[in-house]
């Protein structure tokens, strides 16, 4: 994973340790891409006194691109706050490539179907019925 980062205020011990943490995560959830198609920058920078600290990240992925941008008052908060933004957002977009929206678990579809037919009176007695297991036929 290639990873750069530009620093526009004065580069402390703190802000280098919450962003090799950061990083180690982000390295550990990509571990399914080549590490040569991945590229992680970051921008840290102080915007203003009442803004505090502005954090920018973006990472290219041979799939799709994130961008997470957060501020707040201290350097490691906003550090924080923008790897987890974007830790969110690969899990999302891991989520996708796997299409696991299109195949729901069995406890989830239990779930849905529970939701949406409670109010049905009908469909009450199959609610309490247990799941049968799932038998695969290989043609």
């Amino acid at each position: 994973m290639n990873v750069h980062f530009s620093y526009k205020l004065s580069r402390t011990p703190d802000i280098d340790r919450e962003i090799q943490h950061g990083t180690e995560k982000v390295r550990r959830r990509l571990q399914v891409f080549r590490p040569e198609l991945v590229h992680l920058k970051g921008l840290v920078e102080q915007n203003s006194s009442r803004e505090g600290v502005v954090v920018s990240l973006n990472l290219r992925l041979p799939s799709g691109q994130m961008a997470s941008q957060e501020s707040a008052s201290s350097a490691a908060t906003a550090i924080k706050a923008a790897y987890e933004s974007l830790l969110t957002q690969i899990g999302k977009h891991k989520e996708l490539l796997r299409n696991s929206h299109n195949w729901p678990r069995r406890g989830r579809r239990r779930a849905v179907l529970s939701r949406k037919c409670l109010s049905s009176k009908r469909w009450r007695p199959f609610l309490r019925l247990p799941l049968l297991p799932t038998m695969y036929v290989r043609m």
